[in-house]
């Protein structure tokens, strides 16, 4: 299976910093997918998964400064976007790291 993130313009706010936070989430994407690819053990995919989460939670907390800063008109919709995209992710996480999913099916597939 390949895979494999690409950030198209939908991605980009041309908010140097936000933007940059994208890419760098992408990374860490990749980069899980990479070591789950390459074999790396359990414990190593669930830091990284939880490296991920963590990254992504502060994301959301500056796009949603940043929103809220210059009155951005569907800042309530993309707050709670984001909210119900972290209790997935999070979901997620800890079915992975109980044995319930796998990293495929939690998160690549």
């Amino acid at each position: 299976m390949s895979f494999s993130v690409t950030l198209g313009n939908e991605h980009m706010c041309n908010n140097e910093v936000i933007d940059e936070q994208h890419a760098n989430v992408a990374r860490l994407i990749d980069r899980l997918y990479k070591a789950h690819e390459g074999g790396s053990p359990k414990v190593t995919l669930a830091v990284m998964f939880e490296e991920l989460i963590e990254e992504t939670e502060r994301h959301f907390t500056s796009e949603d400064c940043a929103m809220l800063s210059t009155d951005y008109p569907e800042t309530d919709d993309h707050r709670r976007k984001h909210h119900e995209l972290l209790q997935e992710a999070i979901g997620l996480f800890f079915d992975y790291r109980a044995g319930v999913r796998s990293l495929d099916s939690a998160f690549f597939g």
